[in-house]
């Protein structure tokens, strides 16, 4: 007989039972803990729940309200129903139903997830995928991330090419805490000139995070002599780097400084780690694929996942 799943409002008491559920999830990461979660707090309606079995927190479920209407957590690059090993068979069947029931009774519109790309997960996602699938959502969109299998070796003639020129020029990547240096001379300049854009975090937040998660935050800038001409943030999760930021300046472009930096990445992480993952490659202005991006993260090794974004209306 399986117990019964018992559904509460996340509120601050809860912050230690949530963390513990993400410590020992089978799809969760480091963003889905609480002091990632509120360091941008205030510009959400936060409306997460958090589910409890025989007294014990088995799952998680982090979301945000607007204008009646429930979103996996908007803040967070993906999300859904973060759980333990616990939450299998019937249970998984209860814990989707009971959420969106706890939603619609609640007196909301609808309810939008955006789910954990496979690839982060230590464990299955089938059964999940398939009891979702069963729950009949509507499927609005399909993000498409990009992550190399590891290990992997650079055969790209280009790319070997370019790490010959920038050990000629006596580039060094070095891991570094000058995120202020990082911020304020490669990667804001980079991402305005390029994209007309801003990075997600600003420079108090990422600083505030890399005290949070030392050990989850990594800067590798790419150097000519003293001076910062490349480099990027990674997010290291149990068996995934995943690249934050990627950014360079005019002479990083000219001295090919990124093909030395990720030869220098995947030599590091090889051995430690399942994946490399280089995100998405959308432009934010107008939504489609950079196809220049899409090349340049195939040629180091990058295979395509689709993650599906499901909405339920009530």
């Amino acid at each position: 007989m399986i117990g019964q799943l018992i559904i509460r409002a996340y509120q601050n008491d809860l912050n230690a039972a949530w963390d513990a559920v993400v410590a020992n999830s089978v799809n969760g990461t480091f963003i889905h803990k609480r002091d990632f979660m509120e360091y941008h707090g205030d510009r959400f309606q936060e409306c997460s729940l958090i589910f409890f079995l025989d007294e014990q927190a088995v799952a998680i479920f982090p979301a945000e309200k607007s204008s009646g209407k429930v979103f996996s957590y908007r803040g967070l690059t993906y999300a859904g129903w973060i759980m333990t090993e616990r939450i299998q068979g019937e249970l998984l069947s209860q814990m989707i139903g009971d959420t969106l029931q706890y939603f619609k009774i609640n007196g909301f519109q609808s309810l939008e997830i955006r789910s954990v790309p496979d690839f982060f997960c230590l464990g299955s996602q089938v059964e999940l995928t398939r009891v979702l699938n069963q729950s009949k959502p509507q499927l609005v969109h399909t993000g498409i991330f990009y992550a190399t299998p590891l290990p992997f070796q650079v055969s790209d003639r280009g790319r070997k090419w370019g790490r010959k020129k920038a050990l000629s020029q006596d580039l060094k990547v070095i891991e570094s805490l000058d995120f202020d240096g990082f911020w304020t001379k490669v990667l804001e300049p980079h991402l305005l000139e390029k994209f007309k854009n801003k990075p997600v975090h600003s420079l108090n937040e990422i600083s505030f995070l890399k005290d949070c998660f030392p050990e989850n935050i990594k800067l590798f800038p790419v150097y000519l002599n003293e001076e910062m001409i490349a480099g990027t943030v990674l997010f290291i999760h149990a068996q995934v780097v995943h690249t934050q930021y990627i950014a360079t300046n005019a002479k990083g472009r000219e001295l090919r400084a990124l093909d030395l930096l990720f030869d220098v990445i995947l030599n590091r992480y090889n051995r430690d780690k399942s994946y490399l993952s280089l995100g998405t490659s959308l432009d934010a202005r107008t939504g489609k694929s950079i196809a220049g991006l899409v090349q340049w993260k195939e040629s180091l090794g990058a295979k395509r996942f689709e993650v599906p974004v499901f909405l339920w209306e009530f």
